[in-house]
């Protein structure tokens, strides 16, 4: 039920990426139908199939890099709040430690800071965070264990921390709630993306050997993106606790998927 942003205003960080894409273009189909103004903000230029949003006078552009603080005053007031920006995949959020700090930490709070009363607050965590857990059946009450010194260590505790600013907005009465987004692939997906089901699916679609690091034992519940989004704004709109898993509740190994591909 979208009826909750008519005459709304919605901003998406990171709203080039695959899920952003979606959340935007859900939005877009829905322009002739509902009255609201959408933010789109993105750090490099809007991938062609995106570009077409902008010709309506309702959405607007905000091209800068939401990890140099000095760019977050130009960040409008806004109704909601779709906080997707980050680098998700880990050969990047490994060489940008910094960034991915500052964007679920410090932006967080700036962001949840500049929503207007009354609004409502979507944080993308990641299933990231269970990294190291030793059960197979993943709840929100569970926890994984980590190194912080780790490679990955940026990611996932900022993340926590992330998710640890939304919750104490939530207590003091904010509209706020974290989302562990778990491996959501599909149509959208960059060629650059080496996420390891896009760098299996790649290999397939090449004609070239689906060769695996290891054992391929490793379990992953991919979500198809459509099915990723729609939980999203189910979440966004209606709510009520603090952290939601947002994936497929069944798990799929590595090398299984790369059986799937090949046939």
């Amino acid at each position: 039920n979208f009826s909750k942003i008519k005459n709304k205003s919605i901003l998406i960080t990171g709203a080039s990426g695959i899920i952003g894409t979606y959340m935007v273009e859900t939005l877009y189909n829905l322009n002739e139908k509902i009255n609201f103004k959408v933010y789109i903000q993105h750090r490099n230029k809007l991938p062609n199939h995106l570009k077409k949003v902008l010709r309506k006078k309702n959405f607007i552009s905000l091209k800068f890099d939401l990890s140099k603080i000095a760019n977050l005053k130009k960040i409008p007031k806004t109704d909601f709040i779709i906080h997707l920006a980050g680098y998700g995949q880990p050969i990047k959020f490994t060489k940008k430690n910094l960034d991915t700090l500052t964007l679920n930490t410090t932006v967080t709070m700036y962001l949840l800071n500049n929503l207007n009363k009354k609004g409502s607050f979507l944080y993308a965590s990641s299933s990231e965070i269970y990294n190291g857990a030793i059960k197979k059946s993943l709840k929100e009450n569970i926890m994984g264990q980590v190194s912080p010194y780790t490679n990955r260590s940026s990611y996932i505790y900022s993340k926590l921390t992330g998710e640890t600013i939304v919750g104490i907005f939530n207590e003091n009465g904010v509209n706020a709630k974290s989302a562990r987004i778990s491996m959501a692939y599909g149509p959208g997906t960059k060629k650059d993306d080496f996420r390891v089901i896009n760098q299996i699916i790649s290999k397939g679609i090449n004609n070239k050997v689906i060769d695996l690091l290891d054992d391929g034992s490793a379990l992953r519940p991919f979500c198809y993106i459509s099915d990723t989004v729609e939980v999203l704004w189910k979440i966004l709109f209606e709510g009520r606790e603090k952290v939601y898993n947002v994936g497929n509740s069944k798990l799929t190994s590595i090398l299984d998927l790369s059986k799937l591909v090949s046939e």
